[in-house]
């Protein structure tokens, strides 16, 4: 009996130890023990970054190895205590809660120019000596990745960039996976404690990829070919590119009718598809379609309005078009997770409108005095704003300063995005006050192949946590009889080089 009573006053004497350690420090600091599977890959750095922050919110940490095995020992003396594991490991006495953590190390360059790669081995070298936190070498320093802005331009690690789609199939090497378990009941398991460890790895949850392409015309020379090999032939490429991201939009440049007429009889140039064209669009997944575009109305209202339907009968949505300004002005809303993206499209190019007997229909302008209370309201109204606009001069491969100046304009009126439409060419790529502006995204489908240029266009992966934009990656496509491909060589590289250098050339341009 008193070997019993000597036993249990030694074990819950221990515990009020512990109790002391895991309570109020002398800095008014928690201390906090940390456990790790030892043989869990790259522990030291998941450890490092998990001590770093913890400490950040407050906690002192001890940090020591063990045995998952043995997990219900471990919580029985630390019953506060973090475990790392590579899996979550049972415990006989204690309901534990596991949380999924993730970190995800990316390497940028202090002046990004959109070229240039590491090795994992190089990687690694600069990880293991300047630690897990931003610490800078010869140019680079290493972040994690909710730490990225638009500014920063992550590198491939062994020819992977950090795309969400790269990091959630496992493709990309530097993201670390471990499980994070703590007794139910317990010093994390409520409270801020709760959201802090829930944020080392949700924050994958919270995050979504928009895609872009330019300009889709499914006529003239692009309907010859779906006629003969069949409505899907010209996204068969790209189709499984556009399907890896939460959100997809493009500009239609061509309405979608058997029906209409031509309604500017000095115009030139008419586009109109085969209604069945709708299913190239459905094939390759669009969520969201632009309709403001100097070709909308070459058929008149009713081939526009033919069009909306379909779309409307496809479930994908449209925007930039109307019977009122008001109706123009609706956006394309979809939702990623919690997170709602607004989409609207404006037009410069005449036409801007068709006026019938009975029928009207017109796109946006960016003139017009009220747009600066519009796209306050609709900002309010969503988490992020993206802005189609189709303008410039064609052919150009840089904007000219005037379009530089109304695009700029957006981003301060409160557009997290603004991307161009008209030139049928790539231009230049701007971070402005945040926000992402592409002057032109060039073809995604087309048939002007009489030169390199007009058969080049990008395809834009943009990656968000939240409302927040942290990397984005611009992908050539490469267009060979109203066919596109994505291409990855010399040429690919020399095209998106150039853009970078215009970027640099922007950005301190006179505003």
């Amino acid at each position: 009996m008193l070997i019993l009573v000597a036993g249990a006053f030694v074990f819950f004497s221990f515990l009020a130890k512990t109790d002391r350690r895991n309570g109020e420090g002398p800095n008014g600091n928690k201390d906090i023990s940390v456990f790790y599977d030892a043989g869990l890959p790259e522990s030291a750095v998941i450890v490092q970054d998990v001590a770093e922050r913890l400490e950040e919110a407050g906690y002192e940490v001890q940090s020591h190895s063990f045995d998952p095995v043995e997990i219900s020992r471990f919580v029985m003396s630390h019953p506060d205590a973090l475990f790392i594991t590579r899996e979550p490991a049972k415990c006989n006495l204690y309901e534990m809660e596991s949380y999924r953590y993730l970190l995800v190390k990316v390497i940028v360059e202090k002046k990004a120019s959109g070229t240039g790669s590491v090795t994992g081995d190089e990687f690694d070298d600069i990880l293991l000596d300047r630690g897990t936190r931003s610490v800078s070498r010869k140019g680079t320093r290493v972040i994690s990745y909710q730490d990225l802005t638009l500014e920063q331009r992550p590198l491939p690690v062994d020819g992977v960039l950090p795309s969400i789609s790269n990091i959630r199939n496992g493709s990309y090497s530097k993201a670390f996976r471990a499980h994070l378990q703590v007794r139910k009941e317990g010093l994390f398991y409520s409270g801020a404690g709760d959201e802090l460890l829930y944020d080392f790895g949700g924050w994958l949850d919270r995050s979504f990829t928009i895609i872009a392409g330019g300009d889709v015309m499914l006529a003239r020379g692009t309907g010859k070919y779906m006629k003969r090999h069949g409505y899907s032939y010209p996204f068969l490429d790209i189709a499984r590119e556009i399907d890896k991201h939460d959100i997809s939009v493009a500009n239609l440049e061509s309405p979608l009718s058997s029906g209409g007429k031509k309604f500017f009889p000095f115009k030139g140039i008419y586009f109109r598809a085969a209604p069945g064209a709708i299913e190239g669009l459905t094939f390759s997944g669009f969520d969201v379609i632009t309709l403001a575009n100097n070709h909308a109305f070459d058929w008149g209202v009713g081939a526009i309005s033919e069009t909306m339907d379909l779309l409307r009968k496809k479930g994908i949505q449209y925007t930039g078009v109307g019977r009122s300004r008001e109706e123009a002005l609706t956006p394309a809303v979809v939702y990623a997770g919690r997170t709602s993206v607004a989409f609207l499209s404006y037009n410069e190019i005449y036409p801007l409108s068709v006026d019938e007997p009975r029928a009207r229909m017109i796109t946006l302008s960016i003139d017009d005095e009220s747009i600066e209370e519009e796209i306050g309201e609709i900002k309010r109204k969503y988490d992020l704003l993206v802005v189609l606009v189709h303008s410039g001069i064609e052919y150009t491969k840089h904007p000219e300063e005037e379009k530089i100046k109304r695009m700029r304009k957006l981003v301060d009126l409160g557009a997290d995005v603004v991307l161009g439409t008209h030139p049928h060419v790539i231009q230049d790529i701007e971070i402005y006050r945040g926000g992402l502006i592409v002057y032109s995204l060039g073809n995604l489908i087309f048939d002007q192949n009489w030169s390199e240029d007009t058969s080049l266009g990008l395809l834009l992966e943009i990656s968000f946590i939240e409302d927040h934009p942290v990397y984005y990656d611009p992908k050539v496509v490469h267009i060979k009889n109203a066919q596109a491909r994505i291409i990855t060589n010399d040429d690919a590289e020399s095209v998106l080089s150039s853009l970078y250098s215009e970027r640099r050339r922007y950005a301190y341009a006179k505003r």
